[in-house]
């Protein structure tokens, strides 16, 4: 590192971020994401509040990159100033992009190794600083047949890509060891000579393959899920029976389906969690809380309910296995949490 370098790097504030980090979070490649924005903060507050958010959103996904891992690619961000930090997360939560428009990373292998840095005193009050945080990385992912990749930015800069996703021995990709579909099921419509092709479920039950776009389709032929039950014909006496078949109830109050996407089948349906006693008050906190990680004067301002009773609130959601305790006494939602907030 030159002089030029070495006074540009002692003349620059690392005891607060001025920048914004930006997260977005793909469901699929096909819509826009999500993206939340992670505000100027002291150093160890944003580093913080941005790998804490980065873990929660991958993790909503269904991501398993643990935090420490998170927070320790996190950090490198330093190394750029913070400039135009971008996280993008994909791929169930299962990998992670972290780009800056930083100087960029010159020997991309070695950073990798134990030992090579270019940390300088001032970063080190908020990183080790020795060289031992990507290796740890990388020592992760191979243990779990995952990838770490680090690339130039488009102009400037370094993103690095972490990921839990492998192939299998058919070229399948896989996350650990569950496979990641890549597309719907679909159906062999091969035609051998002199058999007809089989046709698939939705097919099979009011439509046919020689149906074209102006042949309207029989919608009044029930799928056979709905044929083989007969609703028993009321009969009371003195009146003349005219075979009145009252509406069906509705049988699945309080539970949510599970389409199976199985060309027409009958939805499955899963049981609602059991979900406990919460006040308005802490539905409130709980649906602030979903941003990531908090502190009561942060829910005391997000929510406009006094500190005292965010106090109390966030008791209660800790005893109901909701929240629970995070870095710097700010509160996070639990695995529980998650299940039932579609519900409250």
């Amino acid at each position: 590192m030159n002089d030029t370098n070495i006074n540009n790097e002692t003349q620059f504030n690392f005891d607060f971020v001025k920048s914004v980090a930006r997260i977005a979070c793909y469901d699929d490649f096909k819509a826009a994401p999500r993206v939340t924005v992670i505000e100027p903060a002291p150093t160890d507050e944003f580093i913080m509040n941005l790998a804490t958010a980065t873990y929660e959103q991958s993790k909503t996904l269904g991501g398993k990159i643990p935090f420490t891992i998170i927070k320790e690619v996190s950090e490198n961000f330093i190394h750029a100033r913070f400039q135009e930090m971008t996280i993008s997360i994909y791929d169930e939560g299962n990998t992670i992009r972290f780009a800056d428009q930083g100087p960029g990373i010159n020997d991309k292998d070695k950073v990798k190794m134990p030992g090579y840095s270019s940390a300088v005193e001032p970063m080190k009050q908020y990183i080790r600083g020795v060289g031992s945080g990507l290796p740890i990385v990388r020592d992760y992912f191979e243990e779990k047949h995952g990838s770490v990749t680090i690339d130039d930015n488009v102009q400037s800069g370094a993103v690095v890509t972490i990921s839990l996703k492998r192939s299998n021995e058919d070229g399948r990709e896989m996350v650990e060891d569950r496979e990641i579909p890549t597309h719907a099921p679909r159906y062999d419509n091969t035609v051998q000579t002199g058999v007809a092709p089989e046709l698939p479920p939705y097919q099979q039950q009011g439509f046919t393959a020689s149906q074209n776009l102006n042949q309207a389709p029989n919608y009044n032929q029930q799928p056979a899920y709905q044929q083989t039950y007969q609703q028993p014909v009321y009969q009371q006496p003195g009146y003349q029976q005219n075979n009145y078949q009252p509406p069906q109830p509705f049988a699945y109050q309080n539970q949510q389906p599970i389409m199976m996407g199985n060309g027409g089948r009958a939805p499955m349906y899963a049981p609602m969690p059991a979900i406990p006693t919460i006040s308005d008050k802490g539905k409130q906190c709980l649906k602030a809380l979903m941003n990531g990680a908090l502190g009561v004067s942060e829910l005391n301002e997000l929510t406009q309910i006094p500190n005292s009773s965010v106090h109390y609130e966030l008791k209660k959601l800790e005893e109901a296995g909701l929240v629970e305790v995070t870095v710097g006494k700010k509160r996070v939602l639990t695995q529980a949490a998650w299940n039932i907030l579609d519900f409250i």
